[in-house]
């Protein structure tokens, strides 16, 4: 398939995904943007993804941040490239099982229509629900950006308290999986970018960016690239360890459209490197493909 075909399936699904109705959620020709939409989003990384705290039994409560950003013009690295906030979806869950499952969500649009005040710091949430089974929400969080804390109100259904929401990490004595990590693969595009944590019982879990560098493909036919592009930070992954070094990836698993998609890889020795590929699947052919560990927690600005 050509550059510009594979650009266009993804603005495509992008677009697709941005409309498609949110159960719980309200839609509206009309709706009022969030107060953070065109604002300058400095490090997309540092919120996006999961936030988890426990409820004090046997069950996890937390947040899932997936961000679109907007990017002017047709870059080749984001390093240093100004990101605005284009729109915010807010998962509000509770789990009792080790892998979050569809259903274990409420999602929410950062708009005002949909109950949500999102300032940059603060986020206010409430939602009464109007469909028999769904849950009430009503949130009241602080973030802490230096710190990495969310600290406030949350309540979701039965369980109401005060709660110190973090990025999942193991606790105590526990061994960290050598797959933990963010990990950079040497293809950019849909996928490019992985963070992997480990939950407090041991569960790997994680999400991945889609970083769209629209100034490295090539364009047949006088077409230009476009003027504007579209980031993603967040989108949730399952990770599974299968073997002494072998992991699985499942990309888009908790997606509406079709398809997810898995990465079968082997950890090198250094522990710095994933060596595998794509699993055939449908409209999918294997590719091979590795990924390599960078420090800290972001992909923008690492080498493809």
């Amino acid at each position: 398939m050509r550059y510009e075909n594979l650009w266009r399936l993804w603005l495509v699904m992008a677009i697709t995904f941005l409309v498609t109705p949110i159960p719980g959620y309200p839609q509206s020709q009309t709706e009022r943007p969030g107060l953070m939409k065109g604002k300058p989003v400095e490090s997309p990384e540092k919120m996006s993804g999961v936030w988890e705290s426990s409820d004090g039994s046997q069950g996890i409560v937390g947040l899932h941040f997936l961000l679109t950003t907007k990017v002017a013009g047709a870059p080749t690295t984001l390093a240093g490239i100004p990101q605005t906030e284009e729109h915010l979806m807010i998962g509000v869950y509770q789990r009792t099982s080790l892998q979050l499952r569809q259903g274990d969500h409420n999602y929410f649009m950062d708009t005002p229509d949909s109950g949500v005040s999102w300032d940059g710091k603060r986020l206010v949430l409430e939602w009464t629900p109007r469909v028999a089974g769904d849950p009430a929400i009503d949130l009241d969080l602080i973030y802490d950006k230096h710190q990495e804390i969310w600290s406030g109100r949350f309540h979701r259904g039965e369980f109401s308290g005060h709660v110190m929401l973090r990025r999942p990490t193991v606790r105590g004595n526990g061994a960290a999986s050598s797959l933990t990590g963010t990990w950079v693969s040497n293809r950019p595009g849909m996928n490019g970018c992985v963070h992997i944590v480990q939950g407090s019982d041991g569960t790997l879990m994680g999400w991945s960016d889609d970083l769209q560098l629209s100034g490295r493909y090539r364009y047949a036919n006088g077409l230009k690239p476009p003027e504007q592009t579209f980031e993603q930070y967040g989108d949730l992954v399952k990770a599974e360890q299968t073997g002494k070094n072998s992991f699985s990836i499942e990309f888009k698993a908790y997606t509406a459209m079709c398809c997810s998609r898995t990465y079968i890889g082997i950890l090198s020795d250094d522990g710095l490197t994933l060596n595998g590929g794509w699993q055939a699947g449908p409209n999918q052919t294997p590719i091979n493909l590795a990924w390599r560990k960078v420090r800290g927690d972001s992909c923008v600005g690492q080498a493809f």
